[in-house]
């Protein structure tokens, strides 16, 4: 039975959080979850480009059922156009399935104010709020990256440091015995794990031959 995923959130989500949010569809695929999605610029592009399992929902998508879901959360539903009425109801199925009925396990998102329920949503969470609002009514888990203790709880489950700036590179290796990151600028590694300090003020290119080479390590570039 196929596990699902809602990954969401902001077209101005941050550079560097879209290079976790692929690093996550990425991990998460590998362990057989499903992205669910609605295949915007910004954050949804970042999970779907990390996922090879997803299901992706635009607004041609939107039916009579998902539209009475996303009206019970919009306090301007009959002001909205048909349009972005469509926009509103597609994430009814990205939450909750295809046939309404499947709900996700977890939802996961950046906006700007952090939103993770109906009543902490404000102007600045975007057509997001409409996912998390149907999320947290279905007693579904919302985890926003722009909470610093959610992002944290990610990066440590991806055995990553954040890079601090959207110039930076980041890779994850995987060494089978140990997992870390690798944050690299103008090519030379700049910050990594204290088990990984040998790294250090090396170029990329040394790093990963070594790992690869005398380690046999998995590398991706985030």
């Amino acid at each position: 039975m196929s596990k699902y995923y809602t990954g969401v959130g902001s077209r101005k989500t941050p550079t560097n959080i879209l290079k976790i949010m692929e690093a996550v569809a990425r991990k998460l695929a590998s362990e057989g979850w499903v992205l669910r999605s609605g295949g915007a610029l910004g954050a949804d592009r970042a999970f779907e480009k990390g996922s090879s399992q997803k299901e992706i929902f635009y607004a041609q998508d939107a039916n009579f059922e998902s539209k009475s879901v996303a009206k019970k959360f919009h306090p301007a539903w009959d002001r909205l156009s048909e349009y972005v009425k469509k926009l509103h109801a597609r994430n009814a199925f990205q939450v909750l399935g295809r046939d309404l009925k499947s709900p996700s396990g977890f939802l996961l998102c950046w906006t700007p104010d952090g939103a993770i329920s109906h009543d902490e949503r404000t102007i600045k969470t975007g057509g997001t709020g409409t996912a998390i609002s149907i999320a947290s009514a279905n007693n579904i888990p919302v985890f926003n990256l722009q909470r610093k203790d959610h992002l944290e709880r990610i990066t440590k489950w991806l055995c990553i440091e954040m890079p601090s700036t959207g110039d930076e590179e980041l890779y994850q290796i995987d060494t089978g015995y140990a997992c870390f990151g690798l944050v690299v600028e103008d090519g030379l590694v700049t910050r990594t794990a204290p088990i990984s300090k040998y790294s250090l003020g090396r170029k990329i290119e040394e790093v990963i031959s070594y790992y690869k080479n005398a380690k046999n390590a998995t590398i991706v570039k985030i």
